[in-house]
């Protein structure tokens, strides 16, 4: 990649989309952190190109200072795009009212979103 590559920690799935669209045996982001402020930080003052969750508040907060580029062979319904994620819990423990009100709002939300995946065969 000719521009610095600024990313969250990415899932094994999207990193090997990455791989095999950049060509290489493997790719190695300049800059790689958990903190999506910090990257839009490095993004906004650098050539630095940034990879994020479109539904990151990153991107909410820099509206007008990014774009969003299309990447030729990377199509928006390719399944290593999304990452899916479950709820869990300790076979044999109860969870606390807390805890259990908590994922009620979660799957509340989630029916709601019909742009994001459902959490399917929850495992509660």
């Amino acid at each position: 990649m000719s521009y610095p590559l600024a990313v969250t920690i990415r899932p094994p799935n999207l990193r090997k989309v990455i791989v095999d669209l950049s060509g290489r045996p493997d790719y190695l982001p300049n800059v790689e952190c958990e903190n999506g402020y910090s990257l839009m930080g490095v993004v906004l003052r650098s050539d630095a190109i940034g990879i994020v969750s479109a539904n990151s508040d990153v991107l909410h907060m820099a509206r007008g200072e990014l774009v969003c580029l299309t990447i030729e062979g990377l199509a928006e319904d390719l399944e290593e795009r999304y990452t899916r994620y479950g709820i869990v819990s300790r076979a044999g423990y109860r969870l606390s009212p807390l805890a259990e009100a908590m994922i009620e709002q979660i799957k509340q939300v989630d029916e709601l979103d019909e742009e994001v995946c459902t959490l399917e065969n929850v495992a509660v």
